[in-house]
């Protein structure tokens, strides 16, 4: 469409720069990459595909609830999570292994990590560290919140 006047944007310049619009591109992708869409259902490859992302997120999520449960243990009961100089030795690391033992997500966690892109397990001080940081932040808000 043309503009209005020299200089001024035309009617679809101004709706495609609209905050309407622009919301309805965001809900337009979220509906798209939602496991419900239409594409998703009918191709079965697809579905599947979307099934196992789903699991995985919930056997993920599951792991760091697991994880975070282990850091908040300690903490309230006023434990170190590491130990003197040896990687194994640590509280935090060995309730993980303890808990690998008859928590089959746990097990199952601990002996893909090879598989998985960089090792990663989330049991390193830097992630203890940052499981730390997290339930402080948690509970300041709670407090707060009161």
């Amino acid at each position: 469409m043309k503009s209005r006047g020299k200089g001024k944007p035309g009617k679809l310049e101004l709706h495609f720069s609209s905050n309407t619009h622009k919301s309805a591109l965001v809900d337009f992708s979220n509906f798209t990459l939602n496991c419900n869409h239409i594409d998703k259902l009918l191709n079965k490859e697809n579905r599947q595909a979307a099934i196992q992302i789903s699991a995985q997120k919930q056997f993920h999520k599951d792991v760091i609830k697991i994880l975070f449960d282990v850091t908040r243990t300690l903490a309230r009961q006023g434990l170190s999570f590491r130990g003197d100089g040896d990687e194994n030795n640590g509280n935090f690391k060995q309730i993980i292994l303890l808990l690998s033992r008859y928590c089959p997500t746990m097990k199952t966690w601990l002996e893909e990590t090879a598989f998985r892109p960089y090792h990663v397990t989330y049991m390193s001080h830097d992630s203890q560290n940052e499981f730390i940081h997290l339930l402080a932040k948690e509970t300041k808000k709670k407090l707060y919140q009161k």
